[in-house]
């Protein structure tokens, strides 16, 4: 079974749920006992297209409308955050900034 429907598999029968997240430190110690030498970032981006959720708790499958929606709701507002920084960074100018000047 390839990695990514391993892990849509374990997250469907262990995972489903908030309430159910595990850490992904956990995880990934889970997954050495069937993919030995897998890393952390080969681990993330075997489950980065699948509806893995996130939380302080750890990740998790969303069982409800509600946990999806509350996903949603979190990413709309990153993407709002990365579009202001970007709005911000385009309109600074080094030269104006006189702390920036001191530097060179």
């Amino acid at each position: 079974m390839e990695l990514k429907e391993f892990i849509f598999e374990l997250f469907k029968h262990n995972y489903c749920g908030k309430t159910r997240a595990v850490t992904r430190f956990f995880l990934l110690h889970r997954l050495w006992a069937y993919y030995e030498h897998i890393t952390d970032r080969e681990m993330r981006t075997a489950y980065e297209d699948l509806p893995i959720c996130g939380s302080s708790k750890g990740l998790y499958l969303p069982e409800t409308q509600a946990e999806i929606d509350e996903q949603i709701k979190l990413h709309w507002k990153k993407i709002y955050s990365y579009f202001r920084k970007i709005d911000v960074l385009q309109h600074y100018h080094i030269e104006s900034d006189p702390i920036q000047r001191k530097l060179f």
